[in-house]
């Protein structure tokens, strides 16, 4: 369970996040997918590449998904627009 301050940094640093990636022009997955999750899992103290966390993972049908941490989450990043 998360004490009161680390819930109030992790919402601050979500906040801050969401507001740097949403106000930034020109954004693709193949050149900003790497920062955007180093800067995501950061969020919650977590090393990207430290963990067993898949980058472009294939699913049984074959089709991929941009990160996948079994049992914990799968991300999807779709380019704006």
């Amino acid at each position: 369970m998360l004490r009161a301050h680390e819930k109030r940094r992790i919402q601050q640093q979500v906040r801050q996040f969401a507001e740097k990636w949403s106000s930034k022009q020109e954004l693709t997955e193949s050149k900003d997918h790497e920062d955007f999750m180093d800067e995501f899992f950061s969020i919650f103290g977590i090393d990207y590449h430290g963990y067993n966390i898949f980058p472009e993972y294939e699913l049984p049908s074959k089709s991929r998904i941009d990160v996948f941490w079994p049992g914990v989450i799968f991300i999807e990043n779709k380019s704006p627009g």
